[in-house]
């Protein structure tokens, strides 16, 4: 890696670490109602967001065949839905 290199990434590294303190210490003022309604929560004095995404949930979730039974029924027949109660809409 050429030292350019590195030089440039330490300094987006530092940066972006001095971003990130300026975002926290704007939401220090907040108290923990307006933080959770915004999905964050203070945490051993550091906010951390309620729900963090979690990639591993996510990537491990099988995927249908295109060519299976259930696909083309639902390609066939797509079913409207609800959007208040989730009931099938004929």
């Amino acid at each position: 890696m050429p030292l350019s290199t590195l030089f440039r990434r330490t300094l987006e590294t530092l940066s972006e670490m001095r971003h990130r303190q300026r975002n926290v210490s704007a939401l220090a003022h907040l108290d923990a109602h307006l933080l959770k309604d915004i999905g964050l929560h203070v945490e051993q004095g550091f906010v951390r967001p309620l729900y963090p995404e979690d990639d591993t949930a996510t990537a491990s979730k099988p995927q249908p065949a295109h060519d299976s039974p259930q696909m083309t029924e639902s390609v066939a027949h797509p079913e409207k839905l609800c959007p208040s109660c989730g009931a099938t809409l004929a």
